[in-house]
């Protein structure tokens, strides 16, 4: 007969970690899935084009 070297702890922890990873791909299937973002080649290339934005914050040492 076939006896698993894991302690109970050890299958009770595997237990738990294999529901949430099927927990995880089911709301994955779910939710995130079906959503489609589509990309214009022309605005992202737009985007990466353009210079950076420099953003100031109040109290930075570059205020006058």
């Amino acid at each position: 007969m076939f006896r698993s070297h894991l302690s109970p702890l050890a299958r009770h922890l595997w237990w738990i970690v294999l529901a949430k990873l099927c927990v995880l791909c089911a709301l994955w299937w779910v939710f995130i899935r079906p959503e489609r973002v589509s990309v214009d080649d022309t605005r992202m290339a737009g985007r990466l084009a353009a210079p950076p934005v420099a953003v100031y914050t109040k109290g930075s040492a570059h205020e006058h």
